[in-house]
């Protein structure tokens, strides 16, 4: 089994220095392979962006004052499930560039490549954290709407 890195360059020159080949032969991503590899690894970046979005609409809740707002809850869930979208998104992700940037080589010898980082495995527990404290957050609502008494 052969194993072999894969690099995402736009300056093929630059890499041949660098890793001191002999020539291009060696390297056999196409254009193609290399922006699909680009746009996958984009992915997770609008993960990340959507989480961010929720984070600040949350943020602006708890900056009015309103920490025990109905909408809590539901915002704080869908940050969490964005953490934990994005975590399996970067596994898949770069598994999915792994393969596209070695379907040029010769028949029989792209490679799928499947890794999960540390930074991933936190996520999904930031993510579990989130969604747990959403129900807790939303169990202390239903108690408070509860044990308000009118007069």
């Amino acid at each position: 089994m052969a194993v072999r890195d894969v690099y995402l360059v736009f300056d093929t020159e630059a890499l041949l220095l660098a890793l001191a080949l002999p020539d291009r032969s060696l390297l056999t991503a196409d254009q193609g392979a290399i922006i699909m590899a680009w746009a996958l690894s984009s992915i997770p970046t609008c993960i990340l962006m959507a989480g961010l979005w929720f984070a600040r609409r949350l943020f602006v809740r708890y900056a009015q004052g309103e920490t025990f707002d109905p909408d809590v809850p539901e915002r704080l869930g869908a940050l969490g499930l964005l953490a934990m979208v994005g975590a399996a998104a970067g596994v898949v992700v770069r598994s999915l560039a792994s393969l596209v940037l070695s379907l040029g080589t010769p028949a029989g010898e792209p490679h799928l490549a499947i890794g999960i980082a540390s930074h991933e495995i936190a996520a999904l527990i930031i993510g579990l954290l989130l969604a747990a404290f959403a129900l807790v957050t939303h169990d202390a609502l239903r108690l408070e709407e509860g044990s308000t008494v009118v007069l």
